[in-house]
């Protein structure tokens, strides 16, 4: 097979299967015209059939089929050309944005975007649902992107970018529990190893697991009368200060080891690492 430089399309050799696109199963030792299009601007051999494409973009198959060759849903033997639908491909591409991190997923598992997110050819009016799962501690605050996106089930009848949006999830502080009592309660003697107990609940007041917020404990002096905090003792090393979690309860314990201390008033204060957030102060007076 071959296409002149007019776009016409010849054929010579074997024609048992029509392969020659001209209506015929009559061999040729010589080059015969298949058809009398001009607009051919590719063409190809297969097993016993020939596929071709014209330049308006168009795909065109003919000859033996007995397998599907021709691709058109048959398995019907074409002596002529004929046009084959092709279903077109249509990228998606997902993103991820906000202050925190999640994965997203598809119920058609090509999807898989953690760290990094795949670009995807999905066949045309495919219909992809996408599932967004935030990290502990973040919170999934919607989609953007394309307005197929919205609802997170997109239909790819175009090229589309979905973003997920991942946040910081807003934290209530519960505590300091008990045994905590403030000044005007209770006061506690110098080498006391004073448990600071604290929970961190979700926005309906729910105890979450807050394991992975990695809290860190400010200790300043303060003037029993009130007053500024003096100089913050920084206590933040996890595996020497004695900070524990109980992934029973969910809650937080900071022993504070108070031997070298001198007596007086002392504020606390609790910083959630993992957003920033700041509770306290919680004062404690230590007396000899």
């Amino acid at each position: 097979m071959a296409i002149k430089t007019d776009g016409s399309l010849w054929a010579w050799g074997w024609n048992g299967y029509g392969q020659f696109g001209n209506g015929t199963t009559t061999s040729s030792y010589y080059p015969v015209r298949s058809g009398s299009d001009n607009d051919w601007s590719a063409v190809t051999l297969g097993g016993y059939y020939t596929a071709a494409l014209k330049s308006d973009g168009t795909f065109w198959t003919w000859g033996s089929n007995f397998y599907g060759e021709l691709g058109d849903g048959t398995n019907t033997v074409r002596l002529s050309p004929a046009q084959v639908n092709v279903i077109p491909n249509f990228r998606m591409t997902v993103s991820k944005s906000g202050t925190g991190t999640g994965t997203v997923t598809s119920d058609l598992a090509a999807i898989s975007c953690g760290a990094d997110c795949d670009e995807i050819f999905y066949n045309n009016t495919t219909v992809v649902t996408l599932t967004p799962v935030p990290d502990p501690g973040f919170v999934f605050a919607g989609w953007s992107g394309h307005p197929d996106c919205l609802d997170g089930s997109v239909t790819m009848d175009a090229d589309k970018t979905c973003t997920a949006t991942f946040n910081l999830l807003p934290y209530g502080f519960i505590g300091p529990l008990s045994p905590y009592a403030s000044p005007d309660e209770r006061s506690y003697k110098v080498k006391s190893a004073i448990p600071i107990k604290w929970q961190y609940a979700d926005s309906s007041g729910n105890v979450i697991n807050s394991s992975a917020m990695n809290p860190m404990i400010s200790i300043a002096p303060s003037p029993c009368s009130g007053g500024d905090d003096g100089a913050a003792i920084m206590l933040d090393d996890a595996g020497q200060s004695g900070y524990q979690y109980d992934s029973i309860t969910n809650t937080w314990q900071f022993n504070w080891k108070t031997t070298d201390m001198q007596s007086g008033c002392y504020n606390i204060r609790v910083t959630n690492s993992q957003t920033s957030q700041i509770n306290g102060p919680f004062p404690i007076k230590l007396v000899r």
